[in-house]
């Protein structure tokens, strides 16, 4: 086997190399470390539907998220963990209450509702 110098561009990329779909769904991914070790990450399509548990979970993700930026934006708030966990954590309570009381949804209203209990 020859030993090879690389150049040290390519030498200290990392990261995914390539990344392939076969036919049954399944994804294969090839991704080399900065040590230098190439290894196989394979992924599988989902089986089974989703539950309404997590279409839920996932609704209120896509409300929080946005919702929690526009916070953020709005009260010109540090992006640190402990702010946007405190922040999070409120406006799930108001989602949650908005759900109750058949309330809109939207992350602009959720925001809204947020920055007038604030200030």
């Amino acid at each position: 086997m020859a030993k090879v110098e690389l150049s040290p561009l390519i030498q200290s990329m990392s990261g995914s190399i390539a990344k392939r779909r076969r036919p049954d769904g399944t994804v294969v991914n090839y991704v080399v470390t900065k040590k230098g070790t190439m290894y196989v990450q394979s992924t599988r399509p989902r089986t089974a539907p989703l539950s309404a548990a997590q279409r839920e979970r996932r609704r209120k993700f896509g409300v929080l998220s946005p919702a929690c930026t526009l916070v953020r934006h709005k009260l010109a708030l540090p992006a640190d963990p402990a702010t946007q966990k405190k922040i999070w954590r409120t406006l799930s309570e108001m989602y949650d209450m908005m759900i109750r009381d058949g309330m809109s949804r939207r992350p602009e209203d959720l925001a809204n509702a947020y920055c007038m209990l604030v200030r």
